[in-house]
């Protein structure tokens, strides 16, 4: 499903729709969504503007925007499933418990030079929430979500060990940056983890110095 003018000319609009925008159930082939914007959508369960489960999805070039979840996953929820996601916005999505952003759970997805911005969770994981998963983060910002309870920016479930790497995670707010539950864990490098309150909480040790982490302000050039 392929946006041929981009994403700032294909819009799918769930407004009333009631349901997520796309729901990808457990498949063998590989779906790929590029080019799209995916905005206004409301899920009934999981994943207001994508419900990924169990199935082989690539999203790419893509702008999810104030899409909401009931449950986990306002913009995008994966549950056993590791799609490869790049490029995308997720934009003022919210959930009323994790991952106002995205959800992740039991997931090895790799996100590459994704933007969480302006995401709410009203418990953990304001940006990014994830549980039981290995997922990679590359070249990703998280700025200016908030969570109710944990981790404004980035919340690691219980047995969550996701990988860091080349990341902006910055004035995350009621919740701080990034966030770990008892028994969970995290490879940080190369990250500025500035600006949130408490930078780091819980299982989660403060990085700055160490593999090649900061905490400056990024002089972002947009407003």
């Amino acid at each position: 499903i392929v946006g041929v003018d981009g994403a700032a000319l294909t819009i799918v609009d769930g407004s009333s729709l009631g349901a997520s925008g796309f729901t990808f159930p457990s498949a063998s082939k590989v779906i790929l969504l590029r080019g799209l914007t995916i905005r206004n959508c409301s899920a009934a369960l999981l994943g207001g503007g994508i419900n990924c489960s169990n199935s082989s999805v690539t999203v790419d070039r893509c702008v999810i925007e104030n899409c909401h979840s009931p449950y986990y996953g306002g913009g995008m929820a994966v549950i056993n499933a590791s799609p490869a996601i790049t490029n995308c916005v997720f934009l003022g999505n919210s959930a009323a418990y994790d991952g106002g952003g995205i959800y992740l759970s039991s997931s090895a997805s790799i996100l590459d030079s994704c933007v969480f911005h302006g995401n709410a969770a009203v418990g953990n994981g304001g940006g990014i929430g994830l549980i039981n998963g290995t997922p990679q983060f590359r070249n990703c910002t998280a700025n200016a979500n908030t969570a109710g309870t944990n981790g404004g920016g980035v919340y690691i479930g219980a047995s969550g060990n996701p990988i860091l790497a080349r990341c902006l995670v910055t004035s995350n707010t009621s919740g701080g940056g990034i966030y770990g539950a008892a028994g969970a864990g995290a490879t940080i490098a190369c990250c500025d983890v500035y600006g949130n309150g408490a930078n780091y909480g819980g299982s989660i040790a403060d990085r700055t110095g160490a593999d090649d982490n900061i905490s400056e302000d990024p002089l972002y050039c947009g407003p």
